[in-house]
């Protein structure tokens, strides 16, 4: 089988530069989306047990139609270049939302909202709506809210793709900052001046094939 693989098993940060399907890939990484039916590979979500250096396999499926990454808790999270808020609920209750679907405590969704607020400097906009918010207060948001469930892997589709260039470095030093906390993080950017920055592990798939993966990569489309 000459299927090509990705394998973001295990490390701490890593960037990945495409020409298409990224946003695709990276939602079946999460569990967002269904592989396409006619599509070959597999997806298997493994997560380190650190205290017997063991994978813990989390649900996924082949590419036959079927859901992937269902039931996934708090192990991977995901931010979206458009933010993706409730237009109609303050900076809390989005926060609070996907808290409250997995049944958490006011008290735990409380305290966790106000470590992420601190985290992301956003206190001051917890009572906003996102019509009120700038590009950057609103990415800000969208990563707190990622924060909420103390993932072990923050997936970032592009998210300095629609801020200027001093927020897209705010951003980016946030996802650094939130990295030196544990958390594995997963970019996906067209920005060369990020990625040349970052001197991070740099994955470059082309027309939906890997065709570069170096441990200290630079933009190469």
């Amino acid at each position: 089988d000459h299927t090509p693989t990705i394998d973001l098993a295990l490390e701490r940060w890593r960037v990945i530069i495409d020409t298409n399907l990224t946003s695709t890939f990276l939602c079946c990484r999460a569990g967002f989306r269904r592989m396409f039916p006619r599509k070959r590979g597999r997806i298997i979500h493994a997560i380190a047990d650190h205290r017997h250096h063991l994978p813990r396999l989390l649900p996924g499926a082949d590419a036959r139609g079927l859901a992937i990454g269902q039931n996934l808790g708090s192990d991977i999270a995901m931010v979206f270049e458009n933010y993706a808020l409730y237009p109609h609920k303050t900076v809390y209750e989005n926060m609070a939302n996907p808290l409250r679907l997995r049944n958490e405590s006011e008290e735990t969704i409380k305290k966790r909202i106000a470590f992420a607020a601190e985290m992301l400097e956003i206190e001051h906009l917890l009572q906003r709506k996102p019509m009120e918010l700038s590009g950057g207060q609103k990415q800000r948001t969208a990563i707190a809210r990622a924060l909420d469930r103390n993932p072990k892997i923050l997936i970032a589709d592009e998210p300095t793709g629609n801020l200027d260039p001093k927020n897209s470095w705010d951003i980016i030093e946030l996802l650094l900052k939130i990295n030196r906390f544990g958390t594995t993080v997963v970019l996906t950017t067209h920005n060369k001046e990020i990625v040349d920055a970052l001197k991070k592990r740099v994955i470059t798939i082309n027309r939906g094939r890997v065709v570069k993966d170096e441990k200290v990569g630079k933009y190469s489309l």
